[in-house]
C-alpha cells in the first residue's frame, strides 16, 4: 500500500496493490533503489479499528469505507472514498483539539485541517456541536455541513444491582479523554464510600493510582467488552473534549445511566427520556470535584438511582440506528 499526501491541505490518496504470496515467498529489499529515500523499521503499534456498513453492505458496494480507530497517530474516524480504478481518498477526523499537543503543533493541525476542508464540497460533522465549531473555527459556510449522528448496535438492558456501585469508563487512556480526572474524584474525596471502577481501553497513557477497586484492564472486544458493560451500573466519561461520544449511546443502548463531562457533541449523545429527562448527569470538564459531587449523588441517593435508570430504558428506545446513519451518509454522497 502506498499513501502519499500534501502536507499543505492534509488530503491523502490511498493506491492499494495485493499480491498472491506463499510461505516460501522472500520479502523483497528496498535497499539502493533510486526511488526510496531510505528504509527504516517502525515501531510496532496495536491498532483497533471497527468498520461500518448497511446490513445490505451499501458502503462497499460503493467502495466507500467506514471506520473508527484506535492506536496509532491518526486515530479517530476515517472516511475512504473512491478515487480512481484502485485509488481512494481518505478523510480523517480533525486532530487540532487532542489534548497535550504544542501550541505550534495544533496551529499547524488546524492550518492543514482548514485548507482540507475548505476543498471539500461538504463537509460531514457527527453533531451539531462539532459543526458549529468546524464553522467557526475555519470560516466554514454552515450549508456546507452535513449532520450525521453515529448509529448504535442493539444491546439487551443490564441487571443493575442496587447499589449502583460499579462503575465503567471506556475509553484510550489518553489525556483528552480525562482518565486522571477520574481517578482524582475517587481517590481523593469518594474513598468514604463502596465502589469499584473499571476502565476499559489501550493504555497510552498510564494514570497512577493507588485505590484496590480501580482496575486499568486495557482494551476490550467482543463478548470480553460485552461483559463489561453487563457488570456495570453506571458509565463514566470524563472527557475534556469529544466531537460526539459514541460510547456514551453504547452505554444506554443497554439501559446504562451516564455520568459525563458537557464538552462537544456529548449532550447530544447523551439526549433525553420521551418525558425530557435526561439518562445521566452532565458536569464542567476539568472539575474533579464536580465530578465527584456527582458521582457522589449517584452512589448515596436511591431515588436519583431509579430516576436514571428509568430515563436510560426510555433512551434506549429512542438511540439512532446504523442503518439509518448509512441511509443518511449516502443520501449526501449521492447528492
Amino acid at each position: 500500500m502506498a499513501k502519499s499526501s500534501d502536507q499543505a491541505n492534509s488530503r491523502y490518496l490511498e493506491v492499494e496493490r495485493k499480491f498472491e504470496v506463499f510461505e516460501s515467498t522472500v520479502r523483497p529489499s528496498f535497499e539502493g533503489l533510486a526511488s526510496v529515500a531510505r528504509v527504516e523499521r517502525s515501531p510496532s503499534q496495536q491498532l483497533d479499528a471497527v468498520y461500518f456498513d448497511t446490513p445490505a453492505h451499501d458502503l462497499a458496494a460503493h467502495r466507500v469505507t467506514l471506520r473508527r480507530r484506535t492506536g496509532g497517530p491518526d486515530a479517530g474516524w476515517h472516511l475512504k472514498l473512491p478515487a480512481g480504478p484502485d485509488a481512494r481518498t481518505e478523510v480523517r477526523v480533525p486532530l487540532a483539539d487532542e489534548t497535550g499537543l504544542s501550541p505550534a503543533r495544533a496551529r499547524e493541525l488546524r492550518d492543514r485541517e482548514r485548507a482540507a476542508l475548505h476543498l471539500a464540497a461538504t463537509v460531514i460533522a457527527t453533531s451539531n456541536a462539532a459543526a458549529d465549531r468546524l464553522a467557526r473555527m475555519h470560516d466554514l459556510p454552515a450549508a456546507g455541513i452535513e449532520v450525521i449522528e453515529p448509529g448504535v448496535t442493539p444491546a439487551d438492558p443490564i441487571k443493575p444491582e442496587e447499589s449502583g456501585s460499579r462503575l465503567l469508563c471506556v475509553a484510550a487512556v489518553t489525556p483528552r479523554k480525562g482518565q486522571d480526572l477520574l481517578v482524582t474524584a475517587l481517590e481523593r474525596d469518594l474513598a468514604d464510600l463502596r465502589w469499584t471502577c473499571t476502565f476499559a481501553g489501550a493504555l497510552r497513557y498510564p494514570v497512577p493510582h493507588t485505590h484496590p477497586d480501580i482496575h486499568f484492564v486495557g482494551p476490550l472486544h467482543g463478548t470480553a467488552l460485552d461483559a463489561a458493560y453487563r457488570n456495570a451500573d453506571l458509565f463514566v466519561l470524563p472527557s475534556r473534549a469529544e466531537t460526539y461520544g459514541m460510547v456514551v449511546t453504547e452505554a444506554l443502548a443497554r439501559g446504562i445511566p451516564v455520568v459525563a463531562t458537557a464538552v462537544g457533541g456529548v449532550p447530544e449523545a447523551l439526549g433525553r427520556a420521551a418525558d425530557g429527562t435526561r439518562p445521566g448527569l452532565l458536569v464542567p470538564p476539568d472539575d474533579p470535584r464536580a465530578l465527584s459531587a456527582a458521582l457522589r449523588a449517584w452512589l448515596t441517593g436511591p431515588d436519583l438511582r431509579a430516576r436514571l435508570r428509568a430515563a436510560a430504558a426510555q433512551r434506549r428506545e429512542t438511540l439512532p440506528t446504523w442503518d439509518e446513519a448509512a441511509r443518511r451518509l449516502s443520501e449526501v454522497l449521492d447528492a
